[in-house]
């Protein structure tokens, strides 16, 4: 479900009577804004909610969850074999129809454009989008999902890397091509 910054701003002068912004202390969070963000599904977020939650207005700090887009970014849907025993396991074939929709998307195409960017800056897939979501100001933390130890020391090991402003602008030209790509 999507929070609207309308409903946001009103949820925080409801909750926070008392508190104006100019009280506040920089960098205080009154609450966390829970939403999915990465390189495929940042719109949402970056297309009203980012200006309500800035610390001059109602200072929420997002705290986003699948970084990976239901592993998608992990770039292991677009290059294994759909019909192997292991695939059946795999999120997008846990729920009906996720997988086609997903297929029959431009995700797939910005996956790969996003999987190439990883390669040149000497990342993986997994470490590239959750260095990105770990580069946005206004994230407070990030959910991972890792189920094994190797995933589970990947995914922490991507918050050692350096975001530049190469890389920004790098994925910047693939979000102006692909804003939303599992909604196309």
């Amino acid at each position: 479900m999507y929070t609207t910054p309308a409903q946001l701003y009103k949820w925080w002068h409801a909750t926070s009577p008392n508190m104006s912004v100019s009280t506040m202390e920089r960098g205080q969070s009154c609450s966390q804004s829970l939403l999915t963000l990465s390189p495929v599904r940042r719109i949402d977020y970056e297309a009203g909610l980012q200006e309500v939650c800035l610390p001059e207005n109602c200072n929420v700090g997002l705290l986003p969850y699948s970084p990976l887009a239901g592993g998608v970014l992990s770039g292991k849907y677009s290059k294994a074999d759909a019909s192997d025993e292991a695939a059946a396991k795999w999120r997008l074939n846990l729920f009906t129809g996720y997988m086609a929709r997903y297929k029959q998307s431009l995700a797939a195409e910005a996956v790969e454009l996003y999987s190439d960017l990883a390669k040149k800056y000497d990342m993986t897939p997994s470490e590239f989008a959750i260095a990105f979501c770990n580069s946005r100001d206004f994230v407070t933390s990030t959910i991972i999902g890792a189920t094994s130890v190797p995933q589970l020391r990947e995914n922490i090991g991507a918050f050692d890397k350096v975001w530049t402003p190469e890389m920004e602008e790098d994925v910047d030209q693939v979000f102006k091509k692909y804003k939303d790509p599992s909604k196309m």
